[in-house]
C-alpha cells in the first residue's frame, strides 16, 4: 500500500470577489453582510440572494519553486469531485448556486507533491425573499384575508336577496 506523504502547507485566501467586486471595494455595510473579516481571516461567507456569483482566490505559502504547487478545491453540497488546478490558475468560481449551506474545501501540495491539510470555509447562499418561510406566511395571511372578505361579501349578498 502506498502511503501519502503529508506536508505542513499554509493556505491563504488572497481575495474574495462577489459579482466581480473584491470585498475590500464594497461598502462596509454590504461587506459586513457577507463577512465581517478580511478575505484571509474569514471562515464563513453569507452571500445574499441579490448576488449571482463569487470567486475565491487562493495561494499556498510555500516559496521553494511555487510554480510546482498544485491545488484542489471543491464545494461540498455542490461539487461531486475535487477540481485540480496548478499554480497559474488559483481561483474557484461559482455562479447561480441554489440557496443553501455549503462548505468550500481547499488543499495544496508543495513542490514535492506532498498534500497539506484541508482548509474549510462555510458558505451560505441566502434564498430570495419570495422563497423564504416569511413569504409563504404572508401569502397565507393574504390568502385567508381575501378568502374571508369574499365569504363575508357572499353572505351579505345572500341576506339582501
Amino acid at each position: 500500500m502506498v502511503e501519502e506523504k503529508h506536508a505542513d502547507i499554509s493556505l491563504c485566501i488572497t481575495d474574495i470577489l462577489v459579482d466581480g467586486r473584491p470585498l475590500e471595494q464594497m461598502s462596509d455595510k454590504k461587506r459586513k453582510e457577507i463577512t465581517p473579516f478580511t478575505s484571509d481571516f474569514t471562515d464563513r461567507l453569507v452571500i445574499p440572494a441579490s448576488y449571482s456569483h463569487f470567486t475565491i482566490c487562493f495561494a499556498s505559502l510555500t516559496y521553494n519553486r511555487p510554480q510546482q504547487n498544485k491545488y484542489a478545491y471543491r464545494l461540498q453540497g455542490f461539487d461531486a469531485d475535487w477540481h485540480y488546478v496548478d499554480a497559474s490558475s488559483r481561483t474557484a468560481y461559482y455562479s447561480k448556486l441554489p440557496a443553501g449551506e455549503y462548505v468550500f474545501q481547499l488543499r495544496a501540495t508543495n513542490e514535492n507533491g506532498d498534500w497539506g491539510d484541508v482548509r474549510e470555509m462555510e458558505i451560505i447562499i441566502e434564498p430570495p425573499f419570495w422563497a423564504t418561510w416569511w413569504a409563504y406566511f404572508y401569502l397565507c395571511i393574504i390568502g385567508y384575508t381575501v378568502y374571508g372578505i369574499d365569504m363575508v361579501g357572499d353572505s351579505s349578498e345572500a341576506v339582501i336577496a
